[in-house]
């Protein structure tokens, strides 16, 4: 099916790969963001090799791994590494978490050679902030932050924000984690 119209509820990371991948496809997307604004909340320093997190209300969380098969659909989707503060993985190594003993090393010397694009390290922040300026820059997306859903009618598809203002399409995707596991809980137990 081509030419959908789909809403997409959250901006974290699902929600904002599901819209890069919708929008190559030829779908136009909005996706509702119940935030007001985007703000970084934490930094990586490579010259220390250390995260600092801040933590908001949002716990937008730490650093992130981001593997080959992920950053080779990013690149393809049109999100650009080149700026972003990032480390490129030499590898992996497997510790016993009661002692420390080394159980395994596996090194990623030729892993770009071999499966098409890096292994990265990434801020969770700043990968969801270069997502959102990935998103707002691409025809077929549309982001709207200030939007809380606060009901799903799965039998339309659409959605409810806060000021009850419906959006609707083709499809729905929920994308906003936590919440909206609480809210089917809620529904599911009242």
């Amino acid at each position: 099916m081509k030419n959908l119209k789909i809403v997409i509820v959250g901006a974290g990371m699902g929600g904002l790969e599901a819209a890069l991948a919708l929008a190559a496809d030829g779908h136009e997307v909005t996706v509702l963001e119940g935030a007001e604004k985007f703000e970084e909340v934490g930094a990586f320093n490579s010259s220390q090799r250390q995260m600092t997190i801040l933590i908001s209300n949002d716990q937008v969380g730490a650093g992130i791994r981001v593997p080959p098969n992920s950053s080779r659909l990013m690149l393809r989707w049109g999100v650009d590494f080149s700026d972003l503060k990032k480390e490129v993985s030499r590898g992996n190594r497997f510790l016993d978490w009661k002692d420390g003993r080394k159980l395994l090393d596996v090194p990623f010397s030729n892993v770009e050679q071999l499966y098409g694009s890096p292994y990265y390290f990434i801020h969770r922040a700043d990968l969801v902030k270069k997502l959102v300026m990935t998103a707002q820059q691409k025809k077929g997306i549309t982001v709207k932050t200030g939007k809380k859903v606060v009901e799903y009618d799965y039998d339309s598809p659409r959605v409810r924000i806060a000021n009850g203002d419906w959006y609707g399409g083709d499809l729905v995707i929920a994308a906003d984690g936590m919440p909206l596991l609480l809210h089917l809980m809620l529904e599911v137990a009242g």
